[in-house]
């Protein structure tokens, strides 16, 4: 088995993390460490709120640590989402009057992208999750394909 990355070679690297909440009265995780590599998948598991979806909105930039470190590609998350990472909630909203497209576009339209990038961008994830070609309007598509649709828009 291969040595566990560093900090500095590893995509998500956590050393005694915590988060907690009410003042320590609630613990969502405690001294959690964790070196996940590129390109390399890792599943987290446990039962209902035992901080599954903390640590995930703590190493998407959502929510703050309350002690320890946090490094995604070598940089401490801090308030603003770290670059190449995306959230995909269990419950995810699309605006239904909205193509797939521009569902797709509107955080990067947002965020101030010039068109030719977004149209770029859109293409690209629609096409790697199979939603390319869907101009159709987010009523109509299948629960499957709409959690395709919100991955591409994030």
């Amino acid at each position: 088995m291969a040595d566990a990355p560093t900090a500095v070679d590893a995509a998500i690297f956590a050393d005694g993390a915590s988060k907690l909440f009410l003042d320590g009265a609630v613990v969502a995780f405690h001294q959690l460490s964790l070196a996940v590599r590129h390109n390399e998948i890792m599943c987290v598991v446990g039962p209902s709120g035992c901080g599954k979806t903390t640590l995930l909105r703590c190493i998407a930039g959502l929510t703050d640590l309350s002690s320890g470190t946090l490094l995604v590609h070598g940089k401490r998350v801090g308030p603003r989402p770290p670059d190449g990472i995306a959230m995909v909630f269990q419950h995810f909203g699309l605006l239904p009057w909205k193509t797939v497209y521009d569902n797709a576009a509107f955080g990067l339209a947002i965020a101030g992208m010039a068109r030719a990038e977004i149209k770029r961008r859109v293409s690209h994830y629609l096409d790697l999750v199979g939603l390319n070609g869907f101009e159709r309007y987010s009523s109509p598509i299948p629960s499957t394909r709409r959690f395709c649709w919100a991955t591409a828009s994030r």
